[in-house]
């Protein structure tokens, strides 16, 4: 079970749902011509609450452009011993079809099955907005039905970027990825952020500008990775991705050729 240090009240687990691979040329130059990149979601557990962040690609994994990707959110959670009846509340921390479509079971395009039954959906007011409004990159019409059925069943809730959508969870505007991008803050004596897309690989912190080919606003999306990359070098605050490797957290330092990331 891949449990990492608590963070306040909340175990942690860095679920790894699924991956996917792509050109190597996405990370950056050098780099093989395929890569495997995992799919993450994560597990916040409390007494009396239990709180998945992102759900990985589900119904959507046929929006991946290349062969081979693959999501199984069920099959995760059971590995970290969970089931989907223990969910109270997912955290959406973007509307991409790679954190939206395992909310959904059946066969797609007529998926309509909640896969978490019991479980509340908050995203960010602005990544609903532009799903529901058919914004975004290809597939917007697949991540817009999503969002439609989730509207629909009355479940999905918005916040705004500064929101506490459970006890010491607070959402974080960072922007340039996709529309509503935010990162989430976990509060306690070592406090825990889950960076979500805000940089796609591990030797990205010492290469913010290579992390681009991914975002909707290239320009502010560097402003950001290297906002959040210097906030967390200076603080040594943990941190997990949702592409980033696992199953522990990690931390930036200093490194020969720059930021690096570390085994927390």
């Amino acid at each position: 079970m891949n449990t990492i240090a608590p963070a306040g009240p909340w175990t942690v687990t860095l679920l790894e749902v699924g991956s996917a691979r792509h050109p190597g040329a996405w990370v950056g130059p050098g780099f093989p011509e395929w890569l495997w990149t995992p799919l993450n979601a994560l597990l916040l557990r409390r007494p009396g609450s239990t709180v998945l962040v992102d759900a990985g690609s589900g119904v959507l994994t046929h929006l991946w452009p290349f062969e081979g990707a693959h999501s199984d959110l069920t099959a995760a959670l059971a590995a970290a011993r969970a089931t989907p009846g223990d969910i109270d509340l997912v955290v959406l921390t973007h509307l991409d079809d790679d954190h939206i479509g395992g909310l959904l079971g059946g066969t797609w395009p007529d998926a309509r099955e909640l896969v978490l039954p019991r479980a509340r959906v908050v995203a960010p007011r602005e990544a609903v907005r532009a799903a529901l409004a058919g914004e975004g990159p290809a597939g917007v019409e697949a991540r817009q039905l999503v969002a439609q059925r989730l509207d629909e069943a009355g479940i999905l809730d918005r916040a705004d970027p500064g929101a506490e959508v459970a006890p010491g969870l607070r959402l974080r505007d960072a922007p340039g990825h996709r529309a509503g991008h935010c990162c989430l803050e976990i509060a306690g004596d070592d406090p825990l952020v889950h960076v979500a897309d805000t940089w796609h690989h591990v030797l990205q912190a010492a290469h913010p500008e290579w992390d681009h080919a991914a975002d909707d606003d290239p320009a502010l999306g560097l402003a950001t990775r290297r906002a959040v990359l210097a906030e967390l070098a200076a603080s040594g605050t943990r941190f997990v991705g949702s592409h980033l490797p696992g199953p522990h957290a990690l931390r930036i330092v200093e490194g020969a050729d720059g930021l690096a990331c570390r085994r927390a």
